[in-house]
């Protein structure tokens, strides 16, 4: 695997809550979503290439607010739109992002930012 490098100015690493593992995945998945809009790779390949199954997958292209089913070419990343999907299948999906982060004090984070 090829390693991939992205600077960013330290003024903006300053201002991120995100540590470096955190901030590495999202990169990451990011490049994958992109990819896959782009047409570089399918979104099976991207799918395959974070561990999860497609329909999982589906889910993380709505959360970049890309329209799965719809009918420009660029976008028809899913080959098969009429397949039905089991919520099951997105068991144990993004366990490798959240590893690091304990998960209480990421509530209180959330609640604190409701608070301001």
């Amino acid at each position: 695997m090829k390693r991939v490098s992205i600077y960013l100015p330290e003024e903006v690493l300053a201002t991120l809550s995100l540590n470096d593992a955190e901030l590495t995945g999202l990169a990451y998945e990011a490049l994958l979503v992109r990819l896959c809009v782009l047409g570089e790779i399918s979104a099976e390949q991207a799918a395959q290439i974070l561990g999860m199954p497609p329909s999982a997958f589906q889910i993380w292209l709505e959360r970049y607010l890309v329209p799965v089913y719809s009918s420009t070419p660029s976008y028809h990343i899913l080959k098969d739109s009429s397949q039905s999907y089991s919520l099951l299948e997105l068991e144990g999906q993004g366990s490798n992002l959240w590893h690091d982060v304990n998960a209480q004090s990421y509530v209180d984070s959330l609640r604190n930012e409701w608070s301001s």
